[in-house]
């Protein structure tokens, strides 16, 4: 668990010249942050080292090749040659396309994860303007979701999609400051790190929901002060569930 702190002061003279209260305004704006926070720390605990044992002291990297099934968990961005062909196609760009969301799906079906288990999309903006190029996902013919007309992703291929700009790219530092290493073959610099995950795959444990202050501050000149506090922690719950897809995100 990380306990993370927001605070922020009003001027009196700020809340005369506003003519109204902003005090809602600025506990909108926190929690709005407190939001893009927990996102951060569910994309870091997708992606990164989660710990295991009686005393949490054991590092459990993402699985790589030669893990379970000798695949892992990542779904390469070129050919690689291995017993499950869990890769990109041959004619693959390299950009977020159906045939890497086939190969997602396929990982989790033949480890055996459940079919009926909710599964979970998380992908940018760009990756998603990537899919919208093929006709398996704009048309009806394909796709029970219009995603032409509305020009977003609800599901696809049993993936409920979720935009994020939050993801981070290999070597550039995530909104957590840290810094993904490309994996040797299967992902580059400056990849996008697209997560694919059932539900049971990830776990956010909130010690402390998102608490909300307002009170004066004499040491401020009686400035009001809004303050913000949230405990939580999350981390990979069952390595299987969690799919990470390096993309390119192509103009």
């Amino acid at each position: 668990m990380v306990t993370y702190q927001w605070g922020d002061l009003v001027d009196n003279d700020d809340r005369l010249k506003l003519l109204i209260n902003p005090e809602s305004e600025y506990v909108i704006a926190g929690r709005n942050a407190f939001g893009r926070v927990m996102d951060d720390i569910i994309i870091a605990a997708a992606l990164g080292t989660a710990f295991a044992g009686s005393d949490g002291a054991t590092a459990v990297q993402l699985p790589q090749l030669g893990g379970p099934l000798n695949t892992g968990q990542y779904i390469a961005n070129t050919p690689i040659a291995n017993d499950l062909n869990v890769q990109a196609d041959a004619d693959d760009d390299g950009g977020m396309s159906p045939q890497r969301v086939r190969q997602a799906k396929f990982l989790f079906d033949a480890q055996d994860v459940d079919p009926d288990e909710e599964r979970f999309m998380i992908a940018s903006a760009a990756a998603i303007k990537n899919m919208l190029r093929y006709v398996e996902v704009t048309s009806a013919d394909y796709n029970t979701v219009k995603a032409l007309a509305e020009g977003a992703i609800d599901t696809y291929l049993g993936f409920k999609w979720i935009m994020s700009n939050r993801l981070p790219r290999v070597l550039q530092p995530s909104p957590l400051e840290i810094i993904y290493q490309p994996v040797p073959n299967i992902a580059d610099q400056n990849d996008r790190l697209c997560i694919a995950f059932a539900r049971q795959g990830l776990g956010l444990a909130i010690q402390e929901d998102v608490l909300a202050e307002i009170a004066k501050r004499p040491d401020m000149s009686f400035a009001t002060q809004v303050y913000m506090e949230m405990v939580m922690g999350a981390t990979r719950v069952e390595e299987p569930k969690v799919v990470i897809l390096p993309v390119k995100e192509l103009p």
